[in-house]
């Protein structure tokens, strides 16, 4: 036999929905929950999740790296507009859309 445990993300909604022994009985008011949490994610993916369209593999990093995601607009579009790419001491050189990877090794 399965318990609710078991089903839970299956079979929340007619528990809260449904009225009698066993159930919330909220109705409609079911809304107020479901709402609510679709709230808080867009709260937090605005103040969370930075914006990366655009950017490299390497853009991503570096605006991980330097800037907390409330500022991460003004810090995207200085990456764009410089076209940095992340260059630590000791890595493989960076290369651009023009250079040549196979022409940069050494032989």
């Amino acid at each position: 036999m399965r318990t609710l445990a078991h089903s839970y993300p299956i079979c929340v909604a007619p528990y809260l929905v449904d009225s009698g022994p066993g159930n919330a009985n909220l109705g409609t008011k079911v809304f107020y929950i479901w709402g609510t949490t679709c709230f808080m994610c867009i709260i937090f993916a605005y103040f969370c999740i930075p914006e990366t369209k655009g950017l490299s593999l390497e853009q991503v990093d570096l605006l991980y790296q330097n800037v907390a995601p409330l500022h991460s607009v003004s810090y995207r579009k200085r990456l764009l507009a410089e076209g940095t790419e992340l260059k630590e001491a000791g890595s493989a050189p960076a290369f651009t859309k023009d250079e040549d990877m196979a022409s940069s090794e050494k032989v």
